[in-house]
């Protein structure tokens, strides 16, 4: 994917993301536009979910909630999917509501500073 972005920045004149959070920012920016909305929620599942600065820096500098966890989402995983085969759990609605009840997740809300601000409206300002 970072290669096609790249190349779509190459072909339009844009300068392409040198970082890898330039990167992240310029996907998130490209999915709202093709998804016609604004993303609330990020969300960080597994081990990652821990690190509490990663967590407060996403969400400022994105200006949205993160909601990290669980830190083993990917064995919570597990475990639903084989649940709603077994038929113990009424399809992905019922691993959501399970998921939501049993295992401990973190909302972080943004807290952007100054910086934050003036970043994003350069972002906004570059031709998509």
């Amino acid at each position: 994917m970072p290669e096609r972005i790249n190349a779509c920045c190459s072909r339009t004149d844009q300068q392409a993301p040198g970082q890898p959070g330039e990167m992240s920012r310029a996907i998130l920016e490209s999915l709202e536009a093709l998804a016609g909305r604004r993303i609330k929620v990020i969300h960080i599942p597994g081990g990652g979910s821990k690190n509490q600065l990663l967590n407060q820096l996403v969400a400022g500098a994105t200006n949205r909630t993160v909601v990290a966890g669980p830190s083993q989402a990917t064995a919570a995983g597990n475990v639903l999917v084989q649940a709603m085969g077994a038929g113990a759990l009424s399809g992905l609605k019922g691993a959501r509501q399970m998921m939501k009840r049993d295992f401990e997740v973190n909302a972080i809300e943004p807290h952007p500073t100054g910086g934050w601000g003036a970043a994003c409206e350069k972002v906004r300002g570059l031709p998509l």
